[in-house]
């Protein structure tokens, strides 16, 4: 199955490229992240994988597969808990 999500960000890609293809900034920003602030984070040092434990939102990892500087970022997304799934994710700036 494919599944396409259009979002329009009036920001310019280079001020919304350090925030995608960095885990380490995405609790600032992530609404998944937001709903359960003691969500338990483990990041990887360079911010390019990281995984997630939390009673709300369960349990997986994310890991950054490609990357364009200021124009797209890939992702491996693997949900554990509730239910397990696997996505890939690709975003275009």
């Amino acid at each position: 199955m494919f599944v396409r999500k259009t979002l329009l960000i009036h920001k310019a890609p280079n001020e919304i490229f350090p925030l995608i293809n960095n885990f380490n900034s995405w609790p600032q920003w992530s609404p998944w992240l937001i709903a359960d602030p003691d969500t338990r984070l483990d990041f990887e040092d360079n911010g390019k994988y990281y995984r997630w434990k939390s009673e709300i939102i369960g349990s997986g990892s994310m890991q950054v597969l490609t990357e364009e500087p200021n124009e797209s970022v890939s992702y491996d997304l693997n949900f554990i808990t509730p239910w397990k799934s696997q996505a890939r994710v690709d975003i275009f700036l």
